[in-house]
């Protein structure tokens, strides 16, 4: 069995952590993947999916989220 390396082991888990935060801040599994894939304009238009490869990505979706949390949908 292979393992991961230490930098992937930490983008997998940031991953998991960004859709458990969306997941939670949409309250449906439905909801949350609708908005993964649509084009976010906070995101500058971009979809949250496809911000996931990077980290800078990955902390821009959870600035994203935390304000919808707090009711700004910019």
């Amino acid at each position: 069995m292979d393992v991961l390396d230490t930098r992937t082991s930490e983008a997998v888990l940031e991953i998991a952590r960004v859709l458990y935060s969306c997941a939670a801040t949409w309250e449906s599994p439905v909801l949350a993947k609708q908005w993964l894939k649509s084009g976010v304009p906070a995101l500058g238009g971009e979809s949250p999916v496809s911000l996931l490869d990077t980290h800078e990505g990955r902390r821009w979706i959870i600035e994203v989220l935390r304000k919808i949390e707090g009711g700004q949908f910019s």
